[in-house]
């Protein structure tokens, strides 16, 4: 079963992310959801490998049916944080995390995609192991009790296909270990 969004405002997104060549990748509930049960979510989540000149493009592609501010994006980029687009008929939000290549979770993500069938288009996703990482950042981070919700009920369903050599090594990397440690010792 997929996960409820809007279906036609992601199309569009994926569709203008493959044709800009901008390296990306899902990730969030909608990712999540993949590998575990969906969960409501009010937003959609991606990781973007993107640089200044496709700040414009970008715009191009979607400025008639999002709102999407350019300044935004650009100091995303220089921040190497994140921003965020809404479609103006549905107000679906979408958040874009710029991808850091100092932080070896993402690097481990980009590194390690799949790709899903996700409302008719192949879509990238990290592996179970990057999501399970994905999540343990966000609690570094001060994530909420969603975020530990979610490595709960990851790992519950999955204990036997997590990777966990892949995963401790990673989360060593990226100073991850001693949470890693709260769910998984």
């Amino acid at each position: 079963m997929e996960p409820q969004t809007d279906i036609n405002s992601f199309r569009q997104v994926v569709l203008s992310l493959n044709e800009l060549e901008i390296p990306y990748f899902l990730t969030g509930s909608l990712a999540l959801a993949v590998y575990s049960r969906p969960r409501l979510s009010h937003d959609i989540d991606f990781c973007v490998h993107m640089q200044k000149p496709h700040v414009s493009k970008m715009v191009g592609r979607l400025g008639n049916d999002f709102y999407i501010d350019a300044q935004m994006m650009t100091e995303a980029i220089d921040t190497q944080h994140m921003f965020n687009i809404i479609h103006l008929g549905t107000n679906e939000k979408m958040d874009f995390f710029i991808f850091n290549p100092s932080d070896p979770v993402p690097d481990f993500c980009f590194q390690n995609l799949q790709k899903v069938k996700l409302f008719g288009l192949p879509v990238p996703i990290p592996t179970l192991e990057g999501i399970l990482l994905i999540k343990l950042r966000w609690i570094k981070l001060g994530g909420g009790p969603i975020h530990d919700q979610d490595i709960r009920i990851l790992i519950d369903e999955n204990q036997d296909r997590i990777q966990w050599d892949r995963v401790n090594r990673v989360a060593e990397q990226a100073a991850l270990t001693g949470i890693l440690r709260g769910y998984h010792s």
